[in-house]
């Protein structure tokens, strides 16, 4: 390290003492980068690699980090993945996530087989250490205390909630059907033999866990929110046990939802059919060798140095502030500094590991841009990344640890030039320590945040649903524009300009059928159906329409647009924009009504309740319900064959229907309760079943459905090949207040 280690080190260590978390948490906002002829856009690499990061995790300790990062192959013909540990068994990590990638490569080459199930077993199988110690499962192999099992906090929290507001019917029976599910999974995982528990015959009832898990926070997340607030904060409900708990609940939740991202992300980048995953190891500074040297003291730390005399009247004032903030003297607490870092074991964190392995494959051309952890940045890492200037990482915690360092910047294979560049940047790095221990000095002591360090984030769909770019269009009569959300920047809003949008709004629940995606750059063509079914204040079988349209839109594959400059309209993955848009526009009927006066327009849905949908795979025989509101997120649905998208969302025209039809619309709030059902083999083959069916596979225009088909028996059947699928709307448990 330039000007020997030991300064940096110290100084390290003496700002760990005076102010351990010096750092804000917080996001990192994405750098503006070009394409540089890259598959992948820098917050599709980002996302990829957060989700990988997060489902990679296998260590029941904590402490044990892994950070890796995704490079493109010079041919563009595939991916490497580089990961590296701070501490732990690195093979047994790349080896599992090895049998995750290779799930991702199949789903990239053939999207029709069940690669959900193999990917979340697979997961599961990996991660099965963690995911017992994030259970609180009594299987656990540590000997660190458990907290309360998540599935029990939930039952009590149902349970606190009812003795407190003496009113269990304010609690969604579907929310306490799912809490006494997720109970009695775990319960069998408890009786199981250890032996079991931690081996395959698990595995099935861990993805059940994780599955049931993910429906609670998707579908009650807000009744959650408002079970907090209401439960009393006191006993083992304070505050900040309520924040734990939910943190808890959405890391479980979280598995289901990464799996289908990276399967999302496999599905629409070619160039994940091959991926390879290679460990790197960088071994930490042997500061013993140093130490045995003679040093100077300009290579010692701060206080060493104005203790003996130099920089003293430079360093007088903040000196005399820390001996009067320290319980002992300078010189002690020197001591204390001295002994701390000589028997520290020293690590090199996982981020700075890929950092330097990169610096050794020298400039290769499309190196990783994105350095994810499974845990936010240490402040640490997030300070020498951001001086680094290379690599960008998502978030970070804020807090420091002094048991971090540098590897030996004289042993590393990179170019004499560019090891004379490190050496300045760690004396950068190194002065900007230096600056913030005398500000923390002269600041005084702060309280302590004690932030989360493992969070978890949001990742947008890869690809866009032909209904949000239908529902983002705006319409005026005479004129008919499309306008995609995602392309606005946030805070605009693109309904600004036309003044009449309001009066051409309906209630609708649109059901989104998509065609299999193109497997090659060149076929670029979606064949998507859209089939819209008005709702209003009863069921459509007397007062609606069933109309279908198949709207003819060119699209840009990932591969098509690998020259455009990176777009940085959105800086978090969460309102991330999907790589493929509309290049022409789709028309839309313009409005044949009068305009309506003195009619309340419901506000419309924000763009991440339009673009961040739950993504259920269907399970053949077995039906899936979901109540739908306005407030009801986009739901996607899919069986190998068949992808169907719901959304209780709003149209932007209205054909053939009366002012007062309108009125009933647009003034109701009804709530739809929705069955959907792969069916089984043996019941699709009845010929009452299959002859109902719309076969998705024919090369139609526009078909038709009759009215009310949802509320009726057998409902809507849609086909394609040997995949029925039937929609159902409940309505004796469908309202309308």
């Amino acid at each position: 390290m330039a000007n020997g280690p030991l300064r940096l080190l110290e100084n390290i260590t003496l700002l760990r003492k005076i102010n351990p978390e010096p750092g804000r948490p917080g996001e990192n906002n994405l750098p503006c980068l070009e394409r540089d002829g890259r598959a992948l856009k820098l917050r599709h690499e980002r996302a990829i690699a957060d989700c990988l990061a997060f489902v990679s995790t296998y260590s029941n300790d904590p402490n044990r980090i892994l950070a890796l990062c995704i490079e493109e192959k010079s041919n563009r013909q595939g991916l490497i993945v580089s990961v590296a540990v701070n501490a732990g068994d690195l093979n047994a990590l790349t080896t599992g996530i090895h049998g995750i990638t290779s799930v991702l490569e199949i789903a990239a080459r053939d999207s029709l087989q069940d690669n959900y199930t193999a990917l979340l077993r697979q997961i599961a199988r990996h991660g099965r250490s963690r995911l017992l110690r994030r259970l609180s499962s009594k299987h656990t192999p540590s000997k660190r205390p458990l907290r309360a099992p998540v599935a029990a906090r939930l039952k009590d929290a149902l349970a606190v909630f009812h003795k407190t507001c003496k009113n269990m019917a304010e609690v969604n029976q579907s929310l306490r059907s799912l809490s006494c599910q997720f109970e009695d999974q775990f319960n069998r995982l408890e009786q199981m033999p250890v032996s079991d528990a931690r081996s395959n015959p698990s595995e099935q009832l861990l993805i059940s866990m994780l599955t049931t898990a993910n429906s609670i926070w998707t579908r009650h997340r807000d009744d959650l929110v408002k079970i907090m607030e209401q439960i009393p904060c006191e006993h083992s409900w304070v505050q900040n046990d309520k924040e734990k708990f939910m943190l808890r609940l959405r890391k479980l939740a979280h598995y289901v939802s990464a799996t289908n991202h990276l399967l999302e992300a496999a599905y629409t980048f070619p160039i994940l059919r091959s991926i390879e995953v290679r460990g790197v190891s960088i071994a930490p500074l042997p500061l013993a060798i140093h130490l045995q040297r003679k040093m100077t003291l300009p290579s010692t730390g701060l206080l060493n140095q104005y203790l003996n005399g130099h920089r003293a009247v430079e360093l007088k004032a903040t000196m005399t502030k820390l001996k009067q903030q320290s319980q002992h003297s300078l010189l002690a607490l020197q001591s204390e500094v001295r002994n701390r870092v000589c028997e520290i074991k020293y690590k090199i964190h996982a981020e700075i590991q890929l950092l330097f392995h990169y610096e050794e494959q020298g400039n290769k051309t499309l190196k990783p841009r994105v350095i994810v952890s499974n845990k936010s940045a240490c402040f640490l890492c997030d300070l020498f990344l951001k001086r680094h200037g290379i690599f960008h990482t998502p978030r970070t915690h804020g807090t420091l640890y002094d048991m971090w360092t540098l590897p030996d910047l004289t042993t590393l294979q990179v170019p004499q030039e560019r090891r004379a560049e490190l050496k300045t940047i760690v004396q950068e790095f190194g002065i900007t320590i230096e600056q913030m221990l005398i500000h923390s000095i002269e600041a005084g002591a702060t309280p302590r945040l004690h932030p989360n360090e493992s969070d978890v984030f949001s990742v947008a769909p890869f690809t866009p649903s032909i209904i949000s770019a239908a529902s983002s269009k705006t319409v005026t009569p005479g004129n008919t524009t499309s306008t995609a959300r995602s392309m606005v920047p946030e805070g605009e809003n693109v309904d600004a300009p036309i003044s009449n949008l309001s009066n051409s709004s309906s209630t609708h629940l649109y059901l989104e059928a998509i065609r299999d995606p193109p497997m090659t750059p060149q076929a670029t063509l979606y064949n998507t159906t859209v089939l819209e079914i008005s709702l209003g204040s009863h069921p459509p079988g007397s007062s609606s329409t069933v109309s279908s349209l198949k709207p003819d839109s060119v699209f840009s594959t990932p591969a098509d647009d690998r020259r455009s400059p990176e777009d940085n309209s959105s800086q978090s993955p969460e309102t991330a924009i999907s790589p493929i848009t509309p290049t022409t526009p789709m028309t839309q009927p313009t409005s044949l009504l009068p305009p309506l006066r003195n009619i309340k327009i419901p506000e419309t849905p924000k763009q991440h309740e339009i673009a961040t949908p739950e993504i259920v795979h269907l399970q053949q025989g077995v039906p899936s319900h979901r109540t739908f509101t306005r407030a009801s997120p986009p739901l996607r649905l899919h069986t190998p064959r068949i992808h169907i998208e719901l959304s209780y969302s709003y149209a932007q025209s209205i054909i053939a229907k009366s002012t007062e039809e309108l009125y009933s619309c647009l003034s109701a709030e009804s709530t739809l309760e929705v069955e959907v059902e792969w069916l089984a083999p043996k019941k699709s083959a009845i010929p009452a079943i299959s002859s109902q069916a719309i076969d998705l596979a024919l090369d139609w225009k526009e078909i038709g459905a009759p009215e009310g088909v949802l509320y009726d028996l057998p409902g809507l059947l849609l086909r394609k090949r040997s995949d029925f699928v039937l929609l159902r709307i409940d309505g004796s448990l469908s309202t309308s207040d």
